[in-house]
């Protein structure tokens, strides 16, 4: 037997008094704030009418004290709000007369376990959903002596806590989820890749339809959808193909997609998309991203207007590419964890220790925040490298980028050996000379710094050296290939140059500051074959064409010395 059943045993053998919560509270002050009221960085939270808090201000008429929220998508629904806090003026805030009574924090929970009874019977439905302060009021709730309350309410709170530790991780995630959609969806950083991205407003790919009551239907297996979600269920539906529900009034970042027959009340919006230009799902994760609340101009409860919908701007790539961006977002987990984006190497933890699972894993700041920006940045780029089949990059992002020292002619002599020391010319593959040492060991690229052959890249690999006016990189990413990145900047560098004050110069700032297009891997190997095939001919041509043309030079003086030579009369 539990503490609390010995308790119950123990204090109330012949049951639980039931009493009406205003036997047992007292109602406290509130006060209605306009949203141009709030401030944004004030110092206590704000409680109304929803399921969090409203906003913020500097001031409070409360403090941890019971909300239920009176009217609204949410009314009835029952909040603990714990420390100074301002109680708007759409809900009723409570607590107990008699703290060594009846426990604050037994009455929320008790009210808590038959909040959905309170929403189901005791809020009065219609356009706007409101709770009766007398009907709440009457309400009764079990009343056990102090010390059962106490023990409830102790295991609750240990519950709560840990709700709270898993609702911090989930967050997190959601953090992190909503970073790599935002980017994805933010086409204006890669428009153009994969295709071409058409910017068109909203109303070109969907039509915005208004909602409005269900009260006269019966009972059916449609949802009902409003801005909270779904209310209840009936027997008829106003659409039946996929659609992106919008809000009209309240939490306006409140956006659903719906793949079912549904029904829509008046504070919410559904959309006819046109599947020829847009995906539904697509579309649904792009006003997802949009931050629909930003667009609210009401003063009061916080709306948005069809007008003001139509006019945003919708990216509307290839459908194909608006396919695979729906497949990433989808399977989040499945792409991040096989693309290793933002997971450690040692994924296998995650089964083995919830700790490691908790900190590590689920830690936004330890995937994505502090000294590992440039971690983000990568894990974004390789979900566009996934969609698009390509990102683009810059060289520093890249490369480790260095310089080589200087080394004299004398200095080479005097230390001959078998290590090649690379300088800016461009005869003899660069190689000035060998020395017994080396500084360098795999596979680099070096470019020239200066002079006439500024910008000129090599493919560098074994053992070796550079001189002072030899830049070198060194590729710290295992998706790109050096022979790639070889023939890109081959291409790309010599743009870079800068041929100021008579010195052609690419200091390694502006070489990292180069961007680069990323193929996937296999489209690496595919360009390196071809680009190797033409290198080798051109090469096999440059060497076979002097032969050539000393064979048809003689071929020449053949037929000449034949045709001109003539017997004589």
């Amino acid at each position: 037997m539990s503490k609390i059943d010995e308790l119950i045993k123990e204090k109330c053998p012949n049951g639980v008094e039931y009493v009406s919560l205003k036997d047992v509270t007292i109602a406290l002050p509130k006060g209605t704030l306009k949203t141009s009221e709030l401030i944004k960085d004030g110092e206590y939270p704000v409680m109304n009418s929803g399921r969090s808090f409203y906003g913020r201000y500097n001031d409070y008429n409360n403090e941890d004290a019971i909300t239920i929220a009176a009217r609204g998508e949410y009314a009835g629904f029952v909040n603990y709000n714990k420390g100074k806090f301002w109680a708007g003026g759409l809900c009723y805030p409570y607590k107990s007369t008699d703290e060594n009574r009846y426990s604050t924090e037994f009455i929320f929970y008790a009210l808590k376990n038959k909040q959905e009874y309170i929403r189901e019977t005791l809020v009065a439905k219609g356009s706007i959903p409101a709770l009766n302060k007398q009907d709440i009021d009457k309400f009764k709730i079990p009343m056990p002596p102090i010390r059962v309350q106490q023990e409830i309410v102790r295991m609750l709170n240990s519950f709560t806590e840990l709700e709270a530790e898993l609702e911090a991780e989930l967050t997190k995630r959601k953090q992190q989820y909503e970073h790599y959609r935002d980017h994805l969806l933010s086409f204006e950083n890669i428009a153009g890749e994969g295709g071409q991205v058409e910017w068109l407003p909203l109303e070109d790919v969907a039509k915005i339809k208004n909602g409005s009551g269900y009260k006269d239907f019966g009972v059916g297996p449609y949802p009902v959808y409003g801005t909270g979600g779904i209310m209840t269920r009936v027997d008829r539906y106003a659409y039946d193909r996929p659609s992106v529900l919008i809000p009209r009034k309240g939490s306006l970042d409140r956006v659903y997609y719906v793949e079912e027959p549904f029904w829509n009340v008046d504070t919410i919006f559904y959309t006819e998309i046109n599947e020829q230009k847009i995906k539904p799902k697509y579309f649904y994760y792009f006003l997802s991203s949009k931050h629909l609340e930003e667009l609210n101009q009401a003063a009061g409860i916080p709306s948005l207007t069809q007008a003001t919908l139509n006019k945003i701007k919708v990216p509307v790539p290839p459908l194909k590419i608006q396919e695979r961006i729906v497949y990433v977002l989808d399977n989040f987990d499945a792409v991040c964890n096989d693309l290793k984006i933002g997971l450690p190497a040692e994924i296998e933890a995650r089964q083995k220790q919830y700790e490691y699972y908790r900190d590590r894993l689920l830690s936004f700041d330890a995937v994505v925040g502090g000294g590992t920006e440039r971690e983000r940045e990568r894990g974004v780029a390789k979900l566009r490298q996934y969609i698009f089949g390509y990102y683009t990059t810059k060289i520093e992002d890249i490369c480790d980028i260095s310089r080589g020292i200087v080394m004299s002619k004398d200095f080479i002599k005097d230390n001959a050996g078998d290590y090649p020391v690379y300088s800016s010319q461009t005869e003899n593959d660069g190689v000035l000379g060998k020395i017994n040492t080396y500084k360098y060991d795999g596979e680099y690229l070096t470019w020239t710094t200066d002079g006439a052959n500024a910008g000129t890249v090599f493919r560098r690999s074994g053992k070796f050296s550079v001189t002072n006016v030899c830049g070198l990189l060194k590729i710290k990413e295992e998706d790109i290939l050096n022979d790639y990145l070889y023939y890109a900047l081959s291409v790309e560098a010599k743009k870079h140059v800068n041929s100021g004050m008579g010195n052609p110069k690419l200091m390694s700032n502006v070489m990292g500051a180069i961007k680069i297009i990323i193929p996937s891997v296999n489209k690496q190997e595919s360009i390196i074959r071809v680009l190797n095939s033409l290198s080798e001919i051109c090469e096999n041509f440059k060497s076979g064409l002097p032969a050539e043309i000393e064979a048809r030079h003689k071929q020449y003086e053949y037929y000449r010395d034949k045709l001109l030579s003539f017997k004589e009369a």
